[in-house]
């Protein structure tokens, strides 16, 4: 749509990437609610320029819907998709978001990427109350695959303002200003 002029943008430095830079992977994250954005039509976009080829939309009756977690592959390349919720991996947040990672190598000779742990698939239900403690204590020291470092939480204290807390309030972007 209207709205899409930064993903084109993506889009271009990623074929400028696999053309000059021999980019093999590309990661794109977004809400939900992409897969129903103009009737699923622009996850459908999404696929077909990461893959190379057309993707239509999944079909059910009376509906159209696409599923938490899905694979597409085409001339360009294949693309994973997958829901994950940040408070699974570590981050004192619940935030649910889709990463689509596309891959332009030899994807044949792999293992799948973003479905590596059985345990990892469930999705909680909904309308459960929140828990009282944060997913994971901010400040805690975490090492996960491979990666270490020090979680911090930074909760909204006043308009545009974010300072320590137990949990990590979204960012906004009305809150980004240019100095």
């Amino acid at each position: 749509g209207e709205r899409s002029g930064l993903f084109f943008a993506a889009i271009q430095i990623i074929r400028w990437a696999r053309k000059h830079g021999n980019c093999r992977f590309a990661l794109w994250e977004n809400v939900p609610g992409a897969f129903s954005s103009n009737q699923g039509k622009d996850f459908a976009e999404v696929l077909r320029l990461l893959t190379g080829t057309d993707q239509s939309c999944p079909e059910q009756p009376g509906q159209k819907k696409w599923r938490y977690a899905g694979v597409s592959f085409g001339k360009q390349g294949l693309v994973e998709w997958r829901v994950c919720d940040a408070q699974f991996y570590g981050v004192p947040q619940r935030r649910r978001r889709v990463f689509a990672l596309a891959d332009f190598g030899d994807w044949t000779r792999r293992e799948p990427i973003l479905f590596e742990s059985e345990s990892l698939l469930w999705d909680s239900e909904p309308g459960t109350e929140a828990w009282e403690e944060p997913a994971s204590p901010a400040g805690k020291s975490i090492k996960a695959s491979g990666l270490t470092g020090s979680l911090s939480a930074y909760d909204m204290t006043a308009f545009g303002q974010y300072g320590p807390g137990k949990t990590s309030s979204t960012l906004k972007q009305r809150d980004y200003k240019v100095a």
